[in-house]
């Protein structure tokens, strides 16, 4: 006799599906919430070139979205259309204020927005 203990079989096990990240928020959300999440990136990407672009350190949002605002619209407007989850990523990581996570989001955003020049 084996000294093994009962184990269940393999085949006993339930398979969990994994649902895909953020399918379910993005299912959920109405226009207003898009329009929130587009704001709150515009806000993030404003604070972060306000703090290391002089340009932007004593101006205020209109001027961001001035210069940047029909470029951005059509960088979210891509994404939600490809990658909605990305967005929502990147919103929870702008977020967090933990810098280390926000590299991915200001890089796409960057290389973007620099392939128009």
């Amino acid at each position: 006799m084996s000294d093994v203990k009962d184990s269940p079989d393999i085949d006993d096990v339930p398979i969990v599906a994994e649902t895909p990240v953020y399918i379910e928020e993005i299912a959920q959300m109405d226009e207003d919430g898009w329009v929130l999440l587009k704001k709150d990136l515009q806000e993030f990407l404003f604070r972060r070139e306000q703090n290391e672009n002089s340009a932007y350190q004593s101006a205020d949002f209109a001027v961001w979205i001035n210069d940047h605002g029909k470029r951005f619209d059509q960088f979210y407007q891509h994404l939600r259309n490809t990658d909605p989850t990305l967005l929502i990523q990147w919103k929870k990581k702008a977020l967090d204020d933990d810098e280390m996570n926000d590299a991915e989001f200001i890089c796409e955003w960057a290389t973007f927005r620099d392939s128009a020049k």
